[in-house]
């Protein structure tokens, strides 16, 4: 074989190898991107968990605070029943 074919070879070899390692670099980025996109793929699932867990809370805690208001204002007009009674007098009454 002439000098000129060997060093053909040599090239086209050297050329196969740094194409097959490129490639390999190649597959080695790709799997770790898909193994980020399943991380984040997760960490969106769980993020949406909570955020369907909080919206619950918030409805319920509006709920209660509806309640609440409701047991106030019930309250309220109960106390305004007594608005007119004077406790000193019921005192005096009690102690004499």
């Amino acid at each position: 074989m002439s000098k000129a074919a060997k060093q053909i070879i040599l090239i086209l070899i050297i050329l196969v190898v740094a194409a097959l390692g490129f490639a390999g670099f190649i597959a080695s980025q790709k799997q770790s991107i898909e193994d980020a996109k399943v991380a984040l793929e997760a960490e969106l699932d769980r993020s949406q968990q909570r955020e369907g867990d909080y919206i619950e809370d918030a409805k319920k805690l509006k709920a209660e605070i509806k309640e609440i208001a409701q047991a106030k204002a019930a309250l309220e007009e109960e106390l305004s029943k007594f608005a007119d009674v004077d406790l000193e007098e019921i005192d005096l009454e009690r102690h004499s």
